[in-house]
């Protein structure tokens, strides 16, 4: 350690405002966090023999390169569990969208021009075919209720794994998500929305009071699908969806 800090001091301009991290077989993160660390010292590393006799194990430059690759191809899975794992906010709507971008990354790797990338992807595929080969249909169900993706994304993304599949698919998901729309309506109670108002003692409206507009807009919507013969689920989908850059930190709840 000492002989790579002079390393480090020789070389000058390194960021060392993050320490090397240690591989660890039992967690899953830590390839890609020792290899995020590893990169920001790749220089220090190659001249580290010129300090240390006993390093004997600098990776070559293809080796670099298929770090290099390897990083880029572990991000996803990083922030995807990262993501998932969250404790402080509804996770459900965010799994349909993480599981399919890992899908296209290991798709996408196949074709990788290095055999041992490309060897390692034809393994996790298997694995991921194993494990997720039917996760659209209960997954998709939760991304449709996020008002920022709902129908259009979940086509593209279908079309973008299999061009061949993703109108069937898609039509199965809008089947089976009114299905499940009609037996919640036919076996639900009174709205909670219906018992606030049926119960809750009257008072002015003000302006500023968002929870007035909301309700407003909830019987608005109401009464549209009474004089149409549209369900509420008609028309929440045929509203445009919402931006995902201006609502990124959106609370479907």
């Amino acid at each position: 350690m000492l002989k790579f800090k002079v390393c480090i001091e020789k070389i000058g301009g390194v960021d060392t405002s993050d320490g090397l991290c240690v591989d660890a077989p039992t967690r899953w993160n830590s390839t890609y966090l020792m290899l995020e660390s590893g990169l920001k010292y790749r220089h220090v590393f190659e001249k580290l023999h010129m300090y240390d006799d006993n390093y004997r194990f600098s990776p070559s430059v293809e080796e670099w390169k298929r770090a290099e690759k390897i990083h880029v191809f572990l991000l996803p899975f990083y922030c995807t569990t990262n993501l998932i794992y969250g404790t402080s906010y509804p996770t459900f709507n965010l799994y349909f969208m993480q599981v399919w971008k890992i899908q296209c990354v290991l798709l996408d790797t196949l074709r990788d021009e290095d055999e041992v990338l490309m060897s390692m992807a034809n393994r996790m595929v298997k694995k991921f075919e194993k494990y997720w080969d039917d996760y659209s249909v209960v997954l998709a169900m939760g991304a449709i209720l996020d008002p920022r993706m709902k129908l259009e994304t979940l086509n593209y993304c279908f079309e973008r794994v299999d061009n061949s599949t993703f109108e069937t698919k898609l039509q199965l998901v809008k089947r089976k998500l009114y299905m499940l729309s009609e037996q919640y309506r036919s076996t639900s109670a009174p709205t909670f929305m219906q018992t606030l108002t049926s119960n809750a003692p009257q008072k002015k409206a003000k302006f500023q009071d968002l929870g007035y507009m909301f309700d407003e807009l909830d019987r608005h919507k109401t009464q549209l699908a009474t004089k149409t013969g549209k369900s509420q689920l008609d028309l929440y989908l045929e509203e445009l969806s919402l931006n995902f850059k201006d609502n990124s930190d959106l609370d479907v709840l």
